[in-house]
């Protein structure tokens, strides 16, 4: 082995190493840190300024949508655990609905999830398999789905705090479900399934990896994919973030074999895409 590949892995663990000892960082996939890291030092020779720029990327991408100091993981799990031994749709919607607040991708769907589900599955069938790409907290959204008691349930998020909590939740719902660390660029999810959510995931995943969206739509091993996307910023901005976003997603699909159905609501834009082959 050269001396330059040597100095390029060695930089590279050095900087997996300092990222993983920051507080902030310290449960994301190591994979995520991995694939940003080495992106960002084929940019900056020097490694500090590739941590720093490491570092800003997993902000963007992962710190930036939840109040961290408000995800006490075990306390919220106490809670829900509450709620569902009352057995009661009421109490366990609205325990669910208090978590979803914490998330701001969740928290914009709260007002629309009486119907959100309803009308997707409206134009899929009631799915017996969901896979959850990117799930973040939505996995508590489960309640609104109305699904079988035999369903199957897998969702993928790159915080391996947030998977272990997910776990947890979902031994709760009694569902045949999994939830699992892992990195969907780097590794697709290869479970079979009748819907893909992708909610809110295309932009994060772009900003990451130009066309890294589209290997990953056909790569999932479900015939139909449910996108969404924001209609509003973070900051509450919504100048025609809708008409963007709705081009971006025909771009994307541009040349493929399926069809699309969207379904806009007040607060997230919906397309159900529908594989041909």
């Amino acid at each position: 082995m050269n001396n330059q590949i040597q100095k390029k892995m060695d930089g590279l663990q050095i900087l997996i190493d300092n990222v993983q000892s920051s507080k902030k960082f310290a449960t994301i996939c190591v994979d995520t840190i991995k694939r940003i890291g080495e992106k960002e030092l084929r940019k900056n020779a020097d490694v500090k300024t590739a941590i720093k720029a490491t570092k800003r990327k997993l902000h963007q991408v992962f710190g930036c949508y939840a109040n961290r100091q408000e995800l006490h993981y075990d306390a919220i799990y106490e809670k829900l655990k509450v709620a569902y031994d009352t057995q009661s749709e009421t109490e366990i919607k609205e325990a669910c609905r208090r978590v979803l607040m914490l998330h701001t991708s969740t928290r914009e769907r709260i007002t629309i999830l009486e119907k959100f589900y309803e009308f997707i599955f409206n134009v899929t069938g009631q799915p017996k398999s969901i896979i959850d790409v990117a799930c973040g907290l939505n996995p508590l959204t489960l309640p609104w789905m109305d699904l079988g008691k035999t369903a199957q349930y897998f969702a993928y998020d790159i915080d391996e705090n947030t998977i272990d909590f997910i776990n947890k939740y979902l031994k709760l719902t009694g569902l045949k479900s999994m939830a699992l660390a892992q990195d969907v660029i780097v590794q697709p999810p290869m479970v079979e399934a009748d819907v893909a959510l992708l909610l809110k995931t295309i932009p994060c995943l772009e900003q990451q990896e130009k066309g890294c969206s589209i290997r990953l739509i056909e790569a999932l091993r479900a015939k139909q994919i449910v996108v969404s996307f924001p209609v509003k910023s973070i900051g509450g901005k919504s100048k025609g973030m809708a008409e963007n976003y709705e081009r971006i997603l025909y771009n994307l699909i541009r040349g493929r074999d399926c069809q699309v159905t969207k379904l806009p609501f007040e607060t997230e834009l919906v397309f159900v895409i529908y594989k041909l082959h």
